[in-house]
C-alpha cells in the first residue's frame, strides 16, 4: 500500500512540475503573480478580468453570482467568463484584498488536470506508467486546449470532458451520482461544457438504460443542475437574452482537423510547421480543431488496426458511443456545411429552432469530446497492437507532434500572446477623471465596442462606474434603453457627472457642431481617445482645440446624388451624426432609436434660387403593420416637416431657407415614433428600435 501511495505521489509531482513549466512558458513567470493584472488586458480575457473585478468589488447579493452593472441593471458572473466557482470563492474569502486575479492559478490547475486525468484514462487500458505519461502529453499540448488558454480562460477546462470520460470508464457504485456532480460543477465553470456533457449523458442514458430509470435520472439531474444554476445567477436575464446570434456561423469546417490556421482577435496563428493553412470562413475559428501531424498519423495507424478487428467491438454500447459522436459532429458543423472555402450544403433553420441552438451558438466547440476520443482511441490501439514496441512508436509520434506544433507554440512563448496590442494609458487626465466623474460612458453604447478595448487599462485600475462593457450575454432591452437615453442626454447637453468617450469621428463632428456655442462643454483628446464632458476642473489644451479644428464636415455638391453607406470604421467622417446603426448586414445606414442626425456642409449657393435636399428613405420589409412617423427639424429648413411611413419607400423633399438665412453647415435632426423591434414581432431577440434606411441624399434646385 505504501508503495502504491509513493508511486501515486510521484506521478502527481511529475504533473505538478510539467504544469509549472508549461504555465511559465504560456503566460510568463511574472504573470503568475496574482497581483499582476496587466497581462490580462488583451483578447477576450480582459472581459473576464473586468467581469471578475466588477463582481469582486460589488455588494454581496443573492443569487450568489449577481451584481449590478451601471446602466444595464442586474448581471451575473456567469455571463463574463470569470469561472464562477472561483469568483464566488475568492469574493467570499478575499474581497477585502486589493484587486487581484486568480486566472494564472486557474491555468496551472487546468494544465495539471489535463495531464493527470488523461494519464488515468490511459491507465485504464495501458498498464505501463511511462507510456501513459508520454501519451498524456498529447493532451497537454493539444492545440485546441492551448488556444483556449490564450483567448478564453474559462474554456480551458477541457479536463471536465476528461473526468466525465474517466467516470464512465470507472463505473463504480457512485457512477450516476458522479455524472450528476460533474455536469453540475461544469455549470460553475462554463455553460458550453454543461451543454456538451448534457448531450452526451442524455443520449447515452436514453439508449442504455430502461426508460423509467432514464426519466427519473434525467429529472433528478435537471432539478439539481437548475437549482445550482439559479444559485450562480444563470436566470438573472430574460430568457430571450440568453439566446445568442451565430449558430451556423461559429461552427466547424469539414477540414478543421487538418487545418492548422486559426484567427485569434484579428491575428492569424499557424499551428503547423508541416501542413499548410487551409481557407476557413468567418466564424470558423470557433471550430478550430487541428489534431497535429503526430495525432493524425496515430489516428491513421489505429484505424488500420481497428479495421482488422472491427467485429470484436460490435456491441450496443459502442454503437451508442458512435451515435453520440455523429450527433456532436453534425451539431458542430451546423446547418451550413463547408469543405474549406466550398459550401457543400446549407439550409435555413426555423427561427424557433435557430433560437434554441442560439444557446450553443459557437457549435464548433461541440467537437471537443470527439477530438479527445480520437487521441484516446488511437493510443490504445497502437499499444495493444505493438506492445513491445509501443513506447518507441508513441514516443516517435509525440516527437513529430511537438515538432509540428512548435510553430504555434512560438506565438505563446513566455506570455507573448498576452501582451500583443495591449493599450496602456499614460496621460494624467485619467487620474483627474477618476476624481471628477461618477460614470464613464460612450456616445454609442454597444457590447464589446472599440471604446472598451481602448480603456481596459483604465477600467482595471479605476473605481469609476462604467457603462462601457463586454459580456457574453446582457439585457438587450436595458442596453438599447441606455443607448437612447445617452443620445437624448447628449442632444440636450445633460452630461451631469458622466464623461463620454466619443465613439467615432462622425459623432465627434456632430457633437462639435451641436455644442458650437456652449463653452462649458469640453472636448479633449488624450492617448488618441476623444472625450466629451462638462467640468470646470479639467482644462483643455491648445492641442485639443487644434485637433478639433481639423475635424472637417463632409461636403455635398449640387445635383450629385450620394448613395449612403454606413462608415466602415470609426475614423471615417460621414454625413451621419448620432442615431444610426447597421441592420441585417446591409451597407446603408438605418435610424436607431427616436433621434438621428445628419451634418452636411453646403456648397456656395445662388441667392436667387430655391434649393432642396432630397432624401430617399425605406421601411423595414420584415416587420408588417409598423407605422413610423418622421419629423425633420433644422434651423436651415423653411419649416418642420412631417411624414408617415407604413411599409413604404419615400423620397422626401426639404426646402432650404433663403440664402441669407442659411448657414454653411446644415444640421438636420430626425425624430421618429412608432418603430417596432424584431423582438416586438417575435422575429429575433433584437430589442433595437430600428426605423428607416437612408438610401441616398441629393441637393437640387
Amino acid at each position: 500500500m505504501l508503495k502504491v501511495r509513493t508511486e501515486t505521489l510521484f506521478i502527481h509531482l511529475i504533473y505538478i512540475f510539467i504544469s509549472i513549466i508549461i504555465s511559465i512558458y504560456l503566460i510568463g513567470f511574472n504573470n503568475l503573480n496574482p497581483f499582476n493584472l496587466d497581462w490580462l488586458l488583451t483578447n477576450d480575457q480582459v472581459g473576464e478580468l473586468i467581469g471578475w473585478l466588477d463582481y469582486k468589488n460589488s455588494k454581496f447579493s443573492f443569487p450568489l453570482g449577481n451584481f449590478e452593472k451601471p446602466g444595464l441593471g442586474l448581471s451575473s458572473i456567469i455571463f463574463h467568463g470569470t469561472i464562477p466557482l472561483f469568483a464566488i470563492f475568492f469574493k467570499t474569502f478575499f474581497s477585502h484584498i486589493e484587486n487581484f486575479q486568480y486566472f494564472s492559478l486557474w491555468i496551472f490547475i487546468c494544465i495539471y488536470l489535463q495531464g493527470f486525468l488523461s494519464f488515468l484514462i490511459l491507465k485504464k487500458f495501458i498498464n505501463e506508467d511511462v507510456i501513459c505519461l508520454i501519451g498524456s502529453i498529447f493532451f497537454v499540448i493539444s492545440p485546441i486546449f492551448v488556444y483556449r488558454i490564450g483567448i478564453h480562460l474559462s474554456l480551458a477546462a477541457h479536463w471536465l470532458i476528461l473526468i466525465y470520460f474517466l467516470n464512465h470508464l470507472t463505473k463504480n457504485r457512485n457512477y450516476h451520482l458522479y455524472n450528476i456532480l460533474i455536469i453540475t460543477i461544469s455549470s460553475g465553470i462554463h455553460f458550453y461544457f454543461t451543454a456538451i456533457l448534457l448531450i452526451i449523458n442524455t443520449i447515452y442514458y436514453f439508449f442504455n438504460y430502461k426508460k423509467i430509470f432514464f426519466i427519473k435520472f434525467f429529472l433528478l439531474n435537471l432539478i439539481i443542475l437548475s437549482s445550482f444554476m439559479y444559485l450562480l445567477g444563470y436566470f438573472v436575464l430574460p430568457p430571450q437574452d440568453v439566446i445568442g446570434f451565430g449558430y451556423g456561423q461559429y461552427k466547424m469546417n469539414l477540414l478543421s482537423i487538418i487545418d492548422p490556421g486559426v484567427t485569434s482577435m484579428g491575428d492569424k496563428i499557424n499551428w503547423s510547421i508541416l501542413l499548410p493553412d487551409i481557407h476557413s470562413n468567418y466564424g470558423e475559428h470557433e471550430g478550430f480543431n487541428y489534431l497535429g501531424v503526430g495525432v493524425i498519423l496515430t489516428f491513421l495507424i489505429s484505424l488500420i488496426i481497428f479495421s482488422d478487428t472491427f467485429t470484436k467491438y460490435k456491441c450496443k454500447e459502442n454503437y451508442v458511443i458512435l451515435l453520440i459522436g455523429i450527433i456532436l459532429f453534425f451539431l458542430a458543423i451546423s446547418n451550413n456545411i463547408h469543405f474549406g472555402k466550398f459550401e457543400i450544403f446549407s439550409f435555413t433553420l426555423n427561427k424557433f429552432i435557430y433560437g434554441f441552438f442560439g444557446m450553443i451558438r459557437a457549435s464548433g466547440r461541440l467537437f471537443w469530446p470527439i477530438y479527445y476520443f480520437i487521441i484516446i482511441f488511437s493510443l490504445i490501439f497502437i499499444y495493444k497492437k505493438y506492445k513491445a514496441k509501443s513506447i518507441f512508436i508513441i514516443s516517435i509520434l509525440l516527437t513529430i507532434q511537438i515538432i509540428d506544433l512548435s510553430l504555434g507554440f512560438k506565438y505563446y512563448e513566455f506570455g507573448k500572446i498576452f501582451t500583443k496590442d495591449r493599450k496602456i494609458l499614460k496621460d494624467d487626465i485619467w487620474n483627474e477623471i477618476d476624481q471628477e466623474f461618477k460614470v464613464i460612458s460612450q456616445t454609442f453604447v454597444k457590447n464589446q465596442s472599440n471604446d472598451f478595448y481602448n480603456i481596459t487599462h483604465y477600467l482595471v485600475k479605476s473605481k469609476i462606474m462604467s457603462e462601457i462593457f463586454y459580456s457574453a450575454r446582457y439585457n438587450r432591452k436595458n442596453m438599447t434603453s441606455l443607448r437612447y437615453k445617452n443620445y437624448t442626454d447628449l442632444y440636450n447637453g445633460k452630461l451631469k457627472d458622466k464623461i463620454f468617450l466619443v465613439s467615432s469621428l462622425s459623432h465627434l463632428n456632430h457633437l462639435k457642431n451641436l455644442y458650437l456655442d456652449q463653452k462649458d462643454i469640453k472636448f479633449v483628446n488624450r492617448d488618441n481617445i476623444w472625450m466629451l464632458f462638462k467640468s470646470n476642473r479639467i482644462e483643455i489644451k491648445k492641442d485639443d482645440l487644434e485637433k478639433l479644428e481639423k475635424i472637417k464636415n463632409k461636403k455635398i455638391f449640387l445635383k450629385k446624388k450620394i448613395e449612403m453607406k454606413y462608415p466602415i470604421n470609426s475614423s471615417e467622417i460621414s454625413f451621419l451624426g448620432m442615431g444610426w446603426e447597421k441592420y441585417n448586414n446591409e451597407n446603408e445606414p438605418w435610424t436607431d432609436g427616436p433621434n438621428s442626425s445628419l451634418i452636411i456642409e453646403l456648397p456656395d449657393l445662388d441667392l436667387e434660387k430655391d434649393y432642396f435636399l432630397e432624401m430617399e428613405l425605406e421601411n423595414k420589409k420584415n416587420i408588417k403593420g409598423e407605422k413610423i412617423t418622421l419629423e425633420v427639424f433644422s434651423l436651415n429648413l423653411d419649416k418642420v416637416y412631417k411624414f408617415d411611413f407604413e411599409n413604404t419607400n419615400q423620397t422626401i423633399r426639404l426646402k432650404l431657407k433663403n440664402k441669407e438665412n442659411v448657414n454653411k453647415i446644415l444640421l438636420i435632426d430626425l425624430k421618429l415614433k412608432g418603430m417596432l423591434s424584431e423582438f416586438d414581432q417575435m422575429i429575433s431577440p433584437d430589442e433595437r428600435k430600428i426605423g428607416l434606411k437612408l438610401k441616398s441624399i441629393e441637393l437640387v434646385n
